[in-house]
């Protein structure tokens, strides 16, 4: 149960920390594909050596979930080196973390999980927390206008990846 809290705050971190890393390469004239392409082959990497293949598939689960959860990381990366590459990592990573927001209502939307009052209260004090973060004002945001709306198609993305694998685990008995 402690990594139930110490991975979120890990990847936390991690991104925070990619996102400055990126700063440099897209300076330097990097593009979007290459980063991307060079993100996806870390990705598969670590994802191989940490989990490996265990020969699991289930094919009558079908792979609608499968293609949407890869769809939808694919998006998300996609925007949020757009992201980095077109304006300030200090808008930029807090602003990330509205995908907690996104991600409840997808999961409300598709029955994936019912939230009560109290629940829908958290998600709206997280969301006035990440405003507060990101720079608290209407015409910061309005000053990064690019930024912003390419973040939020990342958490769209990176939102509909996390839903995907929750509701697609279900037919490997994982609950999400």
């Amino acid at each position: 149960e402690f990594g139930a809290l110490l991975l979120p705050l890990a990847a936390a971190l991690g991104y925070a920390i990619a996102s400055l890393v990126l700063k440099r390469p897209i300076a330097q004239g990097a593009g979007v594909v290459l980063l991307m392409v060079l993100g996806n082959w870390i990705t598969a990497f670590i994802f191989a050596v940490i989990f490996g293949f265990d020969g699991l598939w289930n094919p009558d689960a079908g792979l609608f979930w499968a293609l949407l959860g890869a769809l939808g990381f694919l998006l998300g990366q996609c925007f949020s080196i757009w992201a980095v590459h077109s304006g300030e990592v200090s808008v930029q990573t807090p602003l990330m973390g509205s995908k907690t927001v996104i991600v409840a209502g997808m999961s409300a939307l598709i029955g994936l999980e019912r939230l009560g009052g109290l629940q829908w209260l958290a998600v709206l004090l997280s969301l006035c927390a990440v405003f507060l973060i990101a720079g608290g004002s209407l015409k910061r945001f309005a000053s990064n206008g690019r930024t912003v709306l390419l973040v939020i198609l990342a958490c769209v993305g990176f939102g509909l990846a996390d839903v995907s694998v929750a509701k697609g685990g279900e037919a490997y008995g994982v609950e999400g």
